[in-house]
């Protein structure tokens, strides 16, 4: 019994001493190396020049078809209040409209999650390379959810990190 309540309590402090090591940071160096530093999530995601030139493209790709979404919108409009059209033409005229407006929901939707899924894709990448470029041993992402609740300010590499994928992309 106090054998096993030895190896228990053996096996404990050498989890809280591992877990203090790693999480330690490394006062000799200033690269950073062992460091744990977090980033604005929200704003790297929204500073992120790729994202930004999708967004472009994405407005651009769906502009036409909110176009024409629109002069559907108007035309129904036009026979419902002119009373001109039958009520038959006015459903078929309808059903156009919400078919037509359902498939532009459902285009817009699929592009915007594969822009983003690639966004988030390249966007991982560059923030292990920048990790390991800087030594640090975690990265932790602040999205003001509640998930870091404090970090103090000498901790935050949001800016440091834009500027980092932003060059990064251009590059490539």
């Amino acid at each position: 019994m106090r054998n096993k309540l030895f190896i228990a309590s053996l096996i404990t402090l050498l989890v809280a001493a591992g877990i203090f090591l790693l999480c330690r940071k490394n006062p000799v160096t200033s690269t950073g190396a062992g460091e744990v530093v977090f980033m604005d999530s929200f704003r790297v995601f929204e500073e992120f020049a790729m994202k930004q030139e999708y967004d472009k493209l994405l407005e651009k790709e769906v502009s036409a078809e909110r176009s024409r979404l629109d002069s559907l919108a108007n035309s129904l409009q036009l026979m419902i209040s002119g009373k001109t059209a039958t009520e038959v033409q006015i459903n078929a005229g309808k059903t156009a409209y919400f078919r037509y407006k359902e498939n532009y929901e459902k285009a817009f939707g699929a592009l915007s999650e594969k822009y983003t899924s690639q966004v988030y894709e390249r966007l991982n990448d560059y923030i292990k390379d920048f990790g390991k470029q800087k030594h640090y041993r975690l990265i932790l992402g602040a999205s003001g959810q509640g998930n870091v609740m404090y970090v103090d300010k000498g901790a935050d590499i949001t800016a440091e990190l834009i500027t980092f994928i932003n060059q990064k992309y251009l590059d490539n």
